[in-house]
Formats: structure tokens, sequence, C-alpha cells
């Protein structure tokens, strides 16, 4: 086992989040490792172990060291926890039964369940987890946003060859030397963050441009917007393209704020015309000619295979991670069966449910069920992985912040509650 230079740090951080006994230093590690998708903490091997996993595992073990502190966690009792609770629960028991059923218990993909055990384990430990609230979730989201966008710029920059290739970012940022990290490649003019490639960046960026079109109430709040929107263009990502379509087409559709609709309407016209005339070789690869590329061939095949996977076994499918799809629907298809399937439609329509039940009288609950709405769109599209992670982030996200909201609302029925009620409608 060896540690990397990335990752001495990163548990030094760790390590003293658990000193401190703070749940939002270590939660706030928590989102920011979702994110760092081409760096490595340590390496067992030839497998790399990422800041998602050891954050994953510090939180674990905060709550193993405070479990009887009532400032850190408590029971979430709402009936919004409850709901998803119940239907990742129903998820969860279905890679069990699909990995008895097909007697994948000794093979490799043991390992990937192990994996989805922890995130599931600390999607439900996010329930229980006190001092997250609607100001502590706004601020780390803008943060988190700022620091992928600027990483984003030094990125293109590297890969494009516009700048030397400092070492200190590739040790901190991009130690992971795999083919599929494209920080790796030259004269790659593609914008994908930390994320191994576009269309995984894609999958952060539409939710977070989501959010801020929720979000918008003042003119301040445009260059942030326009700067989230630029990124997206520069993925030349299928999958950027057509989910931020399918999100606004939806965000329009909810009439949830004219003004900002008029001024994406404006510059999606204006940016839509610019990429016509000057990019027009780039969208046929992305778009208009993607169904003629290797790639789509590739992807055919990968949906191909889920389908016979589902054809032999269409109740609990061949077992997690026994095959891959070219996107999360055909993957699960043939990974989990029927049953499987129709979980993930369930929990993809009660978040669409959430957001329009939620949208006038609870800001944060809406704007993030709807984030997670934008990303199952991407997952749909292209991106083929039920443990994504941003998939991860943004339900960490919600969790924590679900026991928060359930509690204010109890306190609006309390005369003598003290509660900041902006906190809990942002408009």
């Amino acid at each position: 086992m060896s540690i990397t230079i990335f990752g001495t740090i990163w548990l030094i951080i760790s390590f003293l989040g658990l000193i401190l006994r703070s749940s939002k230093v270590v939660f706030s590690l928590l989102a920011f490792g979702m994110c760092l998708q081409s760096t490595n903490v340590l390496y067992i091997g030839e497998t790399g172990i990422g800041p998602g996993v050891t954050a994953c595992f510090f939180l674990v073990l905060f709550f193993i060291l405070n479990f009887n502190s009532k400032n850190n966690f408590k029971i979430d009792n709402s009936y919004l926890g409850k709901k998803i609770l119940v239907l990742f629960s129903l998820i969860i028991l279905t890679v069990i039964f699909s990995f008895a059923f097909n007697n994948l218990w000794q093979s490799q993909n043991l390992f990937s369940f192990v994996q989805l055990a922890l995130y599931f384990t600390v999607f439900l430990l996010c329930f229980y987890l006190k001092g997250i609230n609607a100001a502590f979730l706004d601020k780390l989201i803008h943060r988190l946003t700022i620091f992928l966008l600027i990483i984003g710029v030094v990125q293109l920059a590297i890969t494009s060859n516009f700048v030397p290739r400092f070492d200190f970012i590739k040790q901190l940022l991009f130690n992971d030397n795999a083919e599929n990290v494209y920080f790796n490649s030259d004269n790659y003019f593609r914008v994908c963050s930390t994320f191994m490639e576009p269309s995984y960046y894609a999958t952060l960026l539409i939710p977070i441009y989501s959010y801020y079109f929720l979000k918008y109430k003042k003119l301040s709040n445009l260059p942030l917007l326009l700067c989230i929107i630029i990124e997206i263009i520069l993925t030349f990502s299928t999958t950027a393209y057509i989910a931020f379509f399918i999100a606004n087409f939806l965000l329009i559709v909810s009439n949830v704020n004219k003004k900002i609709t008029t001024i994406i309407l404006v510059i999606g016209f204006v940016g839509c015309t610019v990429l016509l005339l000057f990019f027009g070789d780039i969208l046929n690869e992305v778009i208009f000619n993607k169904l003629e590329s290797g790639s789509a061939n590739t992807r055919f095949w990968w949906d191909y295979a889920c389908i016979e996977a589902f054809k032999m076994s269409p109740i609990f499918g061949a077992g997690y991670k026994a095959v891959r799809g070219s996107s999360l629907l055909t993957s699960v298809l043939g990974q989990l069966g029927l049953i499987g399937f129709v979980f993930l439609i369930l929990i993809f329509a009660i978040f669409v449910y959430l957001f329009y039940k939620n949208k006038k009288n609870n800001f944060i609950i809406s704007n993030l069920s709807f984030c997670l709405v934008a990303l199952f769109i991407c997952l749909f599209i292209a991106c083929p992985d039920l443990d994504m992670c941003t998939l991860r982030l943004f339900l960490f996200l919600f969790a924590s912040f679900s026991r928060y909201s359930s509690l204010l609302k109890k306190a609006k029925n309390k005369p003598n509650a003290k509660f900041n009620k902006k906190l809990l409608i942002n408009r």
C-alpha cells in the first residue's frame, strides 16, 4: 500500500475533521471528495482508492465516534426521509438478491457491492446528520461550483498546451495515470475539470446550472450562471448538450422564473447561433453525426449485451456490475432486471414529484429534487453507473437537508419558535 502526496494532505485534513468533531467539516470533505474523480488518496496494489471512498469511510468513523453526541446526530422521523430511504433500501435489496441469484459473491464484483453498501450507509447517516442547514448547503454548493469552474479553466489551458503541465497540479488533482483520465491527453480542447472526462463533468454542471437557475433572484447572480453555461458549451459533450436542452425545457415549462427564463432564451439563441457559425464541425461530431461514430457503435454493443443479459434473467438481471450499457436505464435493466428498473423509475418519479410539490414553499428541497432530476437525465442519456460520484453528491446533499427541513416545518406551527424563514423559503 502506498499513499500519494495528495492522499497525505487529504488524510491529515480528514483526521482534523474528526478531532474537531464538526459535522460541517466532515460533510464538506465528503462533498468535495465526490468531485475529485481524477486523483487517488492511496493505492492498494494497482487499485487506486479515491477521496470519495475515503471521505465516506471517515463519515462512518465520525458517526461511530460521536454516536452518543446530540450535537452531531439525530434520527430523522420525517415522512420524506422514510419515503426516500424505503426506495433506496429496495434498490440495495435488489442488488443483494441479484448477487445471490447469479452467485457472484466470489467474483471481483463483490468489491463493487461493498462500495455501494458503503455509499448507502453514508446516505443513511446523512439523514441523521445535524448542523446542516440551508445557509450552509448554499455556501458549500457555491464554493464547490467556483472551485470546479476555476479548475476547469486551468485544466483546459493545460490540456490545450497553452500553459505547462505544472507538477503540483498533477500531484494534487490528477495523479491517476489511467488512459480514461483526459487530463493526461495533449491537444485536448474540452473541459472536464477534476473529472475523468467531459460527460462525467456534465453530470455536475447540468444540476448546478439548474440549481442557480432556480435560485436566480438578481443580476449579481447572472455572471456565475453564464460561467456555468460557458463550461457546459466547452465540454463539447453530447450528454451535456442534450441534458442542457431537456433541463431548460422542463424549467421553462415549469414557469419557475419568468425573468431568468427570458434571459436564458436570449443567451441560448445567441449561443446556438455562435455554435452553428463557428463550431459546426464539432456540432456535427457530437450531435448530428453521433450515431455514425465509433463511439455510438461501441455503445450499441454495450446496450445489446445488457438486453441479452435481461433476456437471460428478466427478474433479477445478470448481477450488479456484471454488464454495462451506454445508459443507466439499460445498465440497470441488464444488471438488476425488471425489479431494479422499476425501482429506478420510481426514484426518478419521486424527485419529479418533490420538485413540483415543494417549489412554492420549500426552496432547498424543491431545488435539490430538480438537481437530481437533471442528473438522472444525464445518466439516462449516456452515463451508465448507479454509483456515479455526482449522483452520490446530490443524494448526500438532499439527505442532509431533509431532516433540517422537517424541523423547520414543525417550527412553523409553534408560535414561540425561533427560526429564519428565509432558510426554508429562499425566493
